[in-house]
């Protein structure tokens, strides 16, 4: 499994950090909802962590969470949260939205050495600009002679068309391997799908059963959007032998 997050709520940096430590900016966020929705993939406890998109790596690259040893990762969500809890105040932000091609490329060479199903996740907080477009569409093109799963997330307002175009015009693929995610839709969802729940009770005048009341909204939400196209992505790669 592979996780990636680009550098760019209320004017601020996505990547702001609260210096009380009393809320969560939209990627930490994520990773501890990804933590509880990914857990049981995680069956090696090796998960390659690498950023992109800031100021001082070029456009071509990426960086490791684990420079001391890039291959093994870090070995939980939770290692991942503080890894980045630490590393963002020391990361200079770039002034223009990243390109995915070499994330996804980077995964894929990771896909083609080692056997097996892998899943990417990338983390972005902006719109993939033309320019960018071809490459990226071209890396997709290429990961899909492997058992690669590409799942991006979108963590801010958009507009998202050109993931768009990833996720449904790419015929040239062996699979659909790309597939997008709108976090902040999601994440609106779940909260208007729990204020019906919790006016019902109150007009129904009984206390709520305890188990629906542990369940949060966003984490089923974001679960079945994650994982909606990864048994239809499976199969395909047991059909065209890649697993």
């Amino acid at each position: 499994m592979k996780t990636c997050s680009d550098q760019s709520f209320d004017g601020k940096s996505l990547h702001s950090l609260d210096p009380n430590n009393e809320s969560l900016n939209p990627y930490q966020e994520a990773l501890t909802r990804l933590g509880r929705v990914l857990v049981e993939f995680d069956d090696d406890r090796s998960i390659q962590v690498s950023g992109f998109g800031d100021a001082k790596t070029p456009d071509n690259a990426v960086f490791s969470f684990t420079p001391e040893n890039p291959m093994d990762g870090c070995k939980s969500f939770n290692e991942i949260w503080h890894r980045y809890h630490n590393l963002t105040p020391t990361i200079e932000l770039g002034e223009k939205p990243a390109n995915l091609g070499p994330v996804i490329r980077h995964a894929t060479a990771t896909a083609r050495e080692v056997t097996g199903f892998h899943m990417l996740i990338v983390l972005v907080s902006s719109q993939l600009t033309s320019d960018y477009l071809p490459d990226t569409a071209q890396a997709i093109v290429d990961a899909s002679m492997f058992p690669l799963s590409i799942i991006v997330l979108g963590m801010g307002d958009g507009p998202w068309d050109n993931m768009k175009v990833l996720d449904d015009q790419l015929p040239q693929r062996q699979f659909d391997n790309f597939h997008f995610v709108n976090f902040q839709k999601v994440r609106h969802t779940a909260t208007e799908e729990r204020k019906v729940f919790v006016n019902r009770i109150q007009d129904d005048n009984a206390e709520p059963p305890a188990a629906p009341c542990e369940l949060d909204p966003l984490d089923l939400l974001f679960t079945l959007q994650i994982l909606m196209e990864v048994p239809m992505q499976y199969e395909c790669m047991c059909k065209l032998n890649l697993l």
